[in-house]
């Protein structure tokens, strides 16, 4: 039975108009990314940051099921007026796609590794240092984390788990309108290691709409050793679920699809392909129409008669082609039928069929699961799923196939005078009814410019079965060295087979492939930190004055990398003391000895249930702020700017702090006024049917899709009076009060 996807994804709320990111990791997640080349017509797109199990339709392997909530980080759904483009997107806490659901059911592979929770098999960047890859130590930076092989992680488990995973740390998020962007730390994969990972992977994800998702993937190697680069790269990494998509196409290069699925093989032994041999786009597809035996319609005997071919000296047919271009498509025939209608030219071996297909008979000459019609010659094929004529006055077949896309023209450049065609039936499932997910990755062209070796596409299944994965991945084969940057394009498109071809082909020159020098890349905004001795906060682009009594400017930087910049991180344990880093070395709290050797980025506390949180605070001079142990306050420095959600107008559930009407029932920036001004409040919510109340909330929960709400965070920009920290302001005074405003709305 198939999934009715619009009601799983509403009982499992997986809705959310936007997401919560301070405006640092606003203006750092989409810097280094290019204008999108799809238009934002996507109106139906919403995130989720609260988990929910897919479970019960992702059928998750029992290695890995119990990790499924700790990978979580947000659920991206679009919702279509066709079903079958609608689409649920689950973003890992490394940016990895690690759940990907449609009409067709689950399409990411089963997790069936042990000590790979949603780190192996799933959609990401890896980055390889052929050099330094050795047996011993592999030097593999995944997209996603580490494998759970370090007997640290074992020590944290029971029997039945393996410790609490790690993945790479996310230094900045930006969820949207349409666009989800992602900023990580990449982590090597085999640890314990003595490999460094000086590498950070923006990824970006944005709903174009019609079931088209525009995926770029970015790699940063900012590096501190000059001869440390990368060498090997999967753009991305990925695989899809064998049982859920049986079949895999590869578009020729005149931009059709041909099935694959027939020459695949096991991963070591795939097939391999360089992307400018291809028509730019692979498609994945439930269960195609496949070849099984000879299919013979009719037969005839001696006399030409039409006899059965079970009948002693039955003859079979000879379908032979009179031209070189045989076929085309008939106008009137097609008005006619409501179908498009072809003809093929044959020789006239074939009497002309007084029974069966002849006149309107249509009924005795429909077939549901088609059957194949293959060139004897060079093997090409097409489907057909009804027949008009086999042989009209004896020489001409006019029949109709689900693959009518420029189906006459692809005949004609694959037939000669003379070409035999046998026909076969088939097993799987009618072709108009194969759901796919296609993945466009271009032609790669770009080698010619960038002076890179041809980017090439490999393939093939899952040697253990129990992981139930065809295994696909694009590898770029330059090299990024320490400085500069990669950029990949791609496309993700959803939908039916049959529309594969339309909705991919006006897509494959938008997919691109690049490497950035660091003066090439965007100007980026400046970042300017300002401190304290205990508290620092940031602000973005020309505002370089924090505005607030008590803080002082210490250092600039800017939301991309500079020459002679590094990105500086702020690091935050999460115990109960609040123990946090201002610096340039990830590693820094790594506790493993000596110096540092193997590196264990997640062991940085004699105790093994610490962890290190990670905010990526720009790019900046090294050694240029002069800032330790200070805790990071966002909302410390307004920049002027009012702000509510974007996205659809929900609302969420919270913890009720107070409630009123507004003087203006449509004045959100009032109701936002109160929030900022109320030293409790997180987030508001206008009502805009009804009482239309202003109502002030804390501890944010589940979003309810209904529309007639507007809603924010609390933002120290909506009030005219701005107070450091959670002080309090009242309105009445513009008094920053160290306590609360009491009734009166002075300071107490």
């Amino acid at each position: 039975m198939r999934l009715s996807l619009t009601n799983f994804l509403l009982s499992s709320s997986l809705l959310l108009g936007r997401s919560q990111a301070d405006k640092l990791d606003d203006a750092i997640a989409n810097a280094l990314f290019r204008e999108s080349d799809c238009d934002d017509v996507a109106q139906n797109t919403q995130f989720d940051p609260v988990y929910s199990s897919t479970k019960s339709v992702s059928k998750w392997h029992k290695f890995n099921d119990q990790f499924e909530d700790d990978v979580f980080d947000m659920d991206i759904v679009h919702t279509d007026d066709n079903a079958n483009r609608t689409w649920s997107m689950r973003i890992g806490k490394g940016g990895q796609i690690t759940s990907f659901i449609g009409a067709f059911g689950e399409a990411v592979a089963n997790q069936a590794v042990q000590k790979a929770p949603f780190n192996d098999l799933v959609t990401q960047i890896v980055a390889v240092n052929n050099e330094k890859n050795t047996e011993e130590h592999p030097y593999f930076i995944h997209g996603s984390g580490p494998y759970q092989k370090d007997q640290w992680f074992l020590d944290l488990g029971s029997e039945s788990s393996t410790g609490r995973p790690f993945y790479n740390p996310k230094l900045a998020r930006e969820c949207s309108g349409n666009t989800c962007s992602y900023v990580n730390w990449g982590q090597q994969a085999h640890v314990k290691t003595p490999h460094r990972s000086d590498v950070l992977y923006y990824q970006k994800y944005k709903d174009c709409g019609n079931g088209v998702i525009e995926y770029d993937q970015i790699i940063h190697h900012y590096g501190n050793n000059s001869a440390d680069k990368l060498t090997y790269m999967n753009t991305p990494w990925t695989g899809v679920r064998a049982s859920t998509f049986k079949d895999m196409a590869v578009a020729n290069t005149e931009g059709y699809l041909q099935l694959k699925t027939d020459t695949i093989n096991g991963w070591g032994d795939g097939g391999v392909r360089n992307l400018d041999t291809t028509g730019g786009f692979t498609t994945f597809t439930e269960d195609y129409p496949k070849t099984q035996t000879r299919f013979r319609p009719f037969c005839f005997d001696g006399a030409n008669k039409k006899v059965a071919c079970s009948a002693a000296g039955a003859q079979d047919p000879v379908m032979k082609s009179q031209w070189d271009n045989p076929a085309k498509w008939l106008q009137s025939h097609s008005n006619t039928w409501g179908f498009p209608v072809f003809q093929i030219i044959l020789f006239n071996y074939i009497p002309k069929i007084e029974a069966g297909c002849t006149g309107h008979t249509f009924h005795e000459c429909s077939f549901p699961h088609g059957f194949i019609m293959r060139n004897k010659r060079n093997n090409f094929e097409f489907v057909v799923d009804r027949v008009i004529h086999w042989a009209w006055n004896g020489r001409a077949m006019y029949f109709g196939s689900p693959d009518s896309a420029h189906l006459a023209s692809r005949i004609n450049s694959h037939t000669q005078r003379g070409d035999v065609w046998e026909m076969f039936t088939t097993e799987g499932k009618p072709l108009e009814d194969n759901l796919a997910l296609t993945m466009v990755h271009g032609k790669n062209p770009e080698y010619q410019s960038n002076g890179s070796p041809k980017s090439r596409m490999r393939y093939g299944y899952a040697t253990n079965p129990a992981r139930d994965a065809t295994v696909w991945t694009t590898n770029y084969m330059g090299s990024i060295n320490m400085g500069q940057t990669y950029y990949n394009r791609k496309y993700m498109v959803v939908g039916n087979y049959n529309d594969a071809e339309n909705q991919a082909q006006p897509l494959i020159t938008k997919a691109v492939e690049d490497i950035d020098n660091m003066n090439e890349l965007p100007s980026g905004e400046t970042i300017t930190l300002h401190y304290s001795e205990t508290q620092f906060s940031a602000t973005v682009g020309d505002t370089t004055s924090c505005g607030v009594t008590g803080l002082v400017q210490t250092c600039q930087g800017s939301t991309v990398p500079k020459t002679g910049s590094k990105p500086l991180y702020y690091i935050v344990l999460d115990d109960n003391e609040g123990t946090s880093k201002v610096t340039h070395d990830p590693y820094h709290f790594d506790q493993t000895q000596p110096q540092y050797i193997p590196l264990r980025p997640y062991f940085c506390s004699s105790d093994k249930t610490i962890r290190p949180i990670y905010k990526l605070l720009g790019y900046f001079p090294t050694d240029s702020c002069a800032l330790d142990q200070q805790t990071y306050m966002p909302e410390l420095c307004p920049d002027g700017k009012c702000s509510k959600y974007s996205g659809l107008p929900g609302w969420n559930t919270g913890e009720w702090i107070a409630e009123s009407p507004l003087s203006d029932p449509l004045a959100w920036k009032e109701c936002a006024q109160r929030c900022a001004e109320n030293i409790d409040c997180e987030f508001w919510t206008l009502r805009l049917t009804g009482n239309k109340n202003c109502i002030l909330f804390q501890n944010q929960g589940k979003y309810h899709y209904s529309g007639n709400h507007i809603q924010g965070d609390k933002d120290p920009d909506c009030s005219p009076f701005q107070c450091a920290g959670k002080d309090a302001t009242c309105s009445m005074s513009g008094e920053c009060c160290s306590g609360i405003c009491n009734a009166g709305n002075t300071c107490d």
